[in-house]
């Protein structure tokens, strides 16, 4: 498959996300144009934080420790307020964060602020939380002053969070005791009237559990990707009860599931591991364990690869060795590129879209 390769000059890169045609570090605070050129924004963040998301409009970023408790709401050149999530267990998984936008409403922010397990939906500059619609006054009194809303999440250590590209689906691809890695998506429309609904996913693959999950990702609105992990099993048997598809299939394949028809349209085995992925179109999907790798996902086969880009040995949402850590990394999936940092600068690869289609 053709593709552009560019290289940018920076030093010191923390963090990359994706603005328009630029590349933006908000940890550090500097703007990259594709032609090398580069400004700075602001100052730049104390080394605290390590990984930064970028909201819709991109005037908003939260900047946050990778596997830590504390994070920031920051605008263009300031800081808006402080964020923190649950400290149980912190320190080896994810933070859980993603920005959402709906219609013209004010940008809002998904996390998990007090408990691990419970999804909160927010006005991402105020902090203030979404009531279903009709809720009295008395309620939200009652509410304000109380440190219970009658919620009761089922147990789950949210990570990876992610909004499929036209705002139907929110993923959470974290994990559960023992642990193993898992998937569950929530209706937004249905979750911003009714945020109770956050604490049970509703939606059914089909089978009893769906396989362990190394990594997830959206194809569209009606597509879901999903690459499976290892066993949980110590002797690697998979359990006659389990008729997933993707789990029989055995570690790290690669499996498309259709969300409106509520099957699998493919399950195929990766010629290697795949890692964090970033679907191009149903077929086409990029890998980036050790470096980033393009995989035909109907045979399984990957088709180019760019090793001389360190991309990180990240397979899950649990990173508990500092080499599983990946470097700054940006996707653009609408566009059909990434970016890597390294401790020289940031390159570019840019895909050609009519090979992928």
């Amino acid at each position: 498959m053709d593709y552009r390769e560019d290289r940018i000059s920076a030093l010191g890169v923390r963090s990359l996300t994706w603005h328009n045609n630029r590349l933006i570090d908000w940890l550090d605070g500097m703007s990259y144009q594709l032609d090398g050129t580069s400004e700075r924004f602001h100052a730049g963040y104390d080394k605290e934080y390590d990984s930064a998301i970028q909201s819709p409009s991109g005037n908003l970023a939260v900047i946050y420790q990778r596997l830590g408790t504390q994070a920031m709401l920051i605008d263009r050149h300031k800081p808006v307020r402080k964020l923190t999530r649950d400290p149980y267990h912190a320190e080896i998984y994810e933070y859980p964060v993603v920005f959402l936008q709906v219609s013209k409403e004010p940008e809002l922010l998904i996390h998990c602020p007090t408990r691990y397990l419970k999804l909160e939906v927010e006005a991402a500059r105020t902090g203030r939380t979404r009531l279903a619609p009709g809720t009295s006054f008395i309620k939200r009194l009652r509410l304000w002053f109380s440190e219970s809303d009658g919620r009761n999440p089922e147990d789950m250590f949210h990570s990876r969070l992610a909004i499929s590209p036209g705002g139907t689906w929110l993923l959470s691809a974290g994990w559960i005791w023992h642990p193993y890695e898992t998937v569950v998506l929530y209706p937004i429309a249905e979750a911003l009237a009714n945020p109770a609904l956050l604490d049970t996913s509703t939606f059914d693959f089909g089978y009893p559990r769906v396989a362990d999950i190394s990594a997830a990702a959206f194809v569209n609105d009606q597509v879901l990707m999903l690459i499976s992990g290892e066993y949980p099993e110590d002797d690697g048997e998979v359990p006659e009860y389990h008729d997933d598809p993707l789990f029989h299939s055995g570690p790290y394949s690669i499996g498309i599931y259709d969300l409106v028809n509520r099957h699998y349209r493919s399950v195929v085995k990766a010629e290697e591991t795949v890692g964090t992925i970033m679907p191009l179109t149903e077929r086409y999907l990029l890998g980036f364990y050790e470096h980033p790798k393009l995989f035909d996902g109907t045979i399984g086969k990957i088709i180019q690869r760019w090793p001389e880009l360190n991309t990180g040995t990240q397979t899950s949402s649990l990173l508990m060795k500092p080499e599983l850590i990946p470097p700054p990394i940006a996707f653009d999936q609408a566009n059909q590129r990434f970016a890597v940092a390294d401790e020289k600068g940031i390159t570019v690869i840019e895909l050609d879209s009519h090979d992928a289609a």
